[in-house]
């Protein structure tokens, strides 16, 4: 009886890596630092929420991942007040919608803010193209927006598939679905040296 439990042990032992050791994925590799994730199921995707540096002091981003590990959309601002620390936080599924809660960190002391409101950014990117000037590069886009977004971030990168950095960006003005031409001018680049430039547009929700 000993022999026959060691030999099946052994065997879940050697068995069970060989569904447990799957390769990582990227969810975000923004500027600065992201940290403390916390993660949901909706039934259909995951929604993972997370500490994020990018922008400012930190901020809370989001982003829908599907079962099979691909990202559904990008990145996705979910607090919409500036200046402050948003930390911790922690989110769950009601069947219906997303609650996102965090710690909302202000002089004197910290409060608990939330969203119901989590989605991405419906936009349609129509053209995006980057020339050389004679300061710089040019980088122009025109997008159909639908209202919700709040700026656009530009990175960039010296590899297609290597980290991406972030320039700046460019807010977004007016809250009604429409379509505007976008420009900026990269002029901190070497001449010589070759860029990739990546554009994401961040989404303005409702806090609580």
């Amino acid at each position: 009886m000993k022999k026959s439990f060691l030999l099946i042990l052994i065997s879940i032992l050697i068995f069970f890596p060989s569904i447990l050791l799957m390769a990582d994925f990227p969810i975000s590799t923004a500027a600065n630092d992201q940290e403390l994730p916390a993660v949901a199921w909706d039934g259909t995707n995951y929604l993972v929420v997370w500490e994020d540096g990018r922008i400012e002091i930190y901020d809370i981003f989001g982003q829908r991942i599907n079962p099979s590990g691909g990202l559904v959309g990008g990145n996705f601002l979910i607090n919409t007040t500036s200046g402050m620390l948003h930390a911790s936080p922690a989110l769950d599924w009601d069947g219906s919608h997303y609650l996102v809660a965090w710690q909302h960190k202000s002089s004197p002391g910290s409060d608990i803010y939330g969203n119901l409101d989590i989605g991405v950014t419906g936009i349609e990117l129509l053209s995006f193209s980057a020339s050389p000037t004679n300061t710089g590069i040019l980088l122009t886009w025109f997008a159909s927006l639908d209202g919700n977004g709040i700026c656009w971030v530009i990175e960039r990168g010296h590899k297609k598939d290597g980290d991406f950095h972030r320039i700046t960006t460019i807010p977004i003005k007016g809250s009604a679905p429409h379509s505007e031409r976008f420009k900026y001018e990269d002029n901190s680049v070497i001449p010589g040296v070759g860029y990739y430039y990546r554009l994401e547009n961040l989404k303005q929700n409702s806090d609580l």
